[in-house]
């Protein structure tokens, strides 16, 4: 456990109107239903969004009907010492590119690729981003890392359809984390603290993830 960090870096993405979501997804949106500016005692919000908006977790049930729902994901594959490896560059992330690094059994692995530098460019962080192949994701298996973190919306590629690295990840209970955004955090070790909301009877739910060292 860190004790009183040096400093903590913020690797969510900011939630919003203008927030980028998965194609198909519905946006989030904002009502104003009370306000001071109006004459009203107090300022009150309702936010609509879909449970895969922005920073998020992904639990088995997402794609596993008999997988546990969010409720079942343990806390401690999101709560720990975790590593931020430096994949800028490569188009995509494959069992090949993996085998170079020196991932630990049992790891908890968040992933910097060029996909922090698109959120702010809504078009491409939704349908040009890097993702883990197939092959990528049994490689994380055979390793038996805690969580995958990834500056996506998406672990799988986006032509994909039969989505296997959710399938892969989520079968053998690795907890996915996905839409981080990793842009200003430089590759070493860092102690995760992920919490998603504690929403019951779903597949996932967005997360405030930060790292401490």
């Amino acid at each position: 456990m860190i004790d009183s960090p040096k400093f903590i870096i913020d690797i969510s993405v900011p939630l919003g109107e203008s927030t980028p979501v998965f194609p198909g997804d519905p946006r989030l949106s904002v009502s104003r239903d009370m306000q001071i500016a109006k004459g009203e005692a107090y300022n009150f919000s309702t936010v609509s969004m879909g449970v895969h908006t922005g920073t998020h977790v992904d639990a088995p049930w997402h794609f596993l009907d008999d997988g546990g729902k969010l409720d079942r994901v343990p806390l401690n594959s999101l709560i720990g010492q975790a590593k931020v490896y430096n994949l800028t560059g490569l188009e995509r992330i494959t069992a090949s590119s993996l085998a170079e690094l020196a991932i630990e059994y049992g790891e908890r692995v968040l992933f910097k690729t060029d996909n922090s530098e698109l959120w702010d460019e809504p078009d491409k962080v939704t349908s040009d981003y890097v993702a883990l192949t197939g092959d990528a994701a049994q490689f994380l298996v055979s390793r038996q890392v805690q969580a995958v973190g990834i500056d996506c919306l998406s672990v799988d590629e986006p032509h994909r359809s039969d989505f296997p690295v959710h399938h892969a990840l989520l079968k053998n209970r690795i907890t996915i984390i996905e839409g981080l955004n990793l842009r200003h955090v430089s590759e070493g070790k860092y102690f995760l603290i992920c919490l998603p909301l504690k929403l019951s009877d779903v597949e996932a739910a967005p997360a405030r993830a930060v790292l401490l060292r």
